[in-house]
């Protein structure tokens, strides 16, 4: 059993005294909170404490109260933002895809740029660059959807048109992102890179967020040509940047569908493959949330058992010292309760030792009994 000493009241506690003396507390504060009648209050303290004399409890109910000052403290204090390596800790422990600490580190810093971008910047006007989007000299055309986060393109979705003009500078398009990907998004920043190509690596999409103002070298860069492209196609979709959440999205181009498209003229073949596509798509939907909460939980629980693991390793020493002091004092115990060893008499103890003696001739192998008077003569003719 664990004892710890010279904690309240200095007196002490173990293990099996924790559950009593949190009840106390609990009642002890809610007695200083609520009782106002002072003998009403003393007699209730000397119940639940009845060990404890009048200078103790006195002394108890001010360490309290001292608790409870620090507590609405604490509670008033303003949150202290996490650090870069608590982000990085808890995207490692439940990221999707993120596999190191460096990669988290990563993401944490990416996350950092995009919120420090300027969203005053008006994004929302056109402003023509005299550059165009060259799908065969400029980098790949973007081939996932820019409507559902982790999906392909959607058959809403089509080609965009080569050349086309650049209509936003390099602010406009950071002022963009981070509308589109901060806040409660279903599109964070990392995601949105993802979905930008599998050559967008991190350390390139950042450098980008950081950037300010526009120059020859950000527009020919791919991470501005690509977000661009990336929003011109949502643009021609007739989505929002401000959008948050990529249900919205489908609902407003399963409307428009439906309304574009008279009851009478649609083919119940494509009817049918509409409505298989829309299920297949929502019924993977629910596979992925799915396995993405199994995979938080796994985390969750293996987690939980590195955590325990330690412990055991941490307590593991203790308890084999615990264990060797046990052993130890039931082994002293033993002996002074028990009887003192017998001691066994000089000439019995010589005439077993004589009785084991080999012969001196003869066959070494046998052995003479040797009586008691045998012995007593041999030593009186030796003396």
């Amino acid at each position: 059993m664990w004892t710890i000493s010279g904690r309240r009241l200095c007196r002490d506690h173990t293990l099996k005294d924790v559950p009593i003396n949190y009840l106390r507390n609990r009642l002890i504060d809610y007695i200083w909170e609520n009782v106002t009648d002072k003998e009403k209050r003393q007699a209730s303290r000397r119940a639940i404490c009845p060990d404890l004399t009048d200078p103790e409890l006195g002394e108890y109910t001010c360490l309290i109260a001292e608790d409870r000052k620090k507590m609405n403290e604490e509670a008033e204090r303003p949150l202290t933002p996490p650090t870069c390596e608590e982000q990085a800790q808890r995207i490692l422990e439940y990221g999707r895809v993120v596999r190191t600490y460096d990669q988290a580190i990563k993401i944490v810093l990416m996350n950092e740029a995009a919120r420090e971008i300027d969203e005053t910047i008006d994004w929302k006007t056109p402003k023509p660059m005299a550059i165009y989007r060259n799908l065969s000299r400029g980098p790949r055309a973007i081939v996932r959807s820019v409507i559902t986060p982790h999906w392909a393109q959607l058959r809403y979705e089509g080609d965009l048109n080569d050349n086309m003009e650049v209509d936003r500078d390099c602010d406009q398009i950071r002022a963009m992102i981070k509308t589109f990907c901060c806040g409660i998004s279903s599109w964070p920043p990392e995601t949105f890179r993802e979905h930008l190509g599998s050559t967008m690596t991190r350390d390139k999409f950042t450098a980008f967020l950081k950037k300010r103002g526009t120059d020859s070298a950000q527009l020919k860069s791919a991470a501005f040509l690509l977000s661009w492209e990336f929003f011109k196609r949502r643009e021609q979709l007739g989505l929002s940047v401000e959008s948050v959440d990529f249900r919205d999205d489908l609902e407003i181009l399963e409307k428009r569908d439906r309304s574009e498209t008279p009851e009478e003229e649609v083919d119940p073949a494509v009817r049918e493959e509409e409505e298989a596509e829309a299920r297949k798509f929502r019924e993977s939907m629910e596979v992925y949330e799915k396995e993405r909460r199994l995979i938080e939980q796994l985390q969750k629980e293996e987690l939980a058992e590195l955590k325990e693991a330690q412990a055991d390793a941490a307590r593991a020493p203790r308890r084999r010292v615990a264990q060797a002091a046990k052993s130890k004092k039931k082994g002293v115990s033993g002996n002074a309760e028990g009887s003192a060893p017998e001691v066994m008499p000089l000439e019995e103890a010589s005439s077993r030792r004589l009785n084991k003696r080999p012969l001196d001739g003869g066959d070494r192998g046998q052995t003479k009994r040797v009586t008691r008077s045998s012995a007593r003569a041999e030593a009186s003719r030796a003396g």
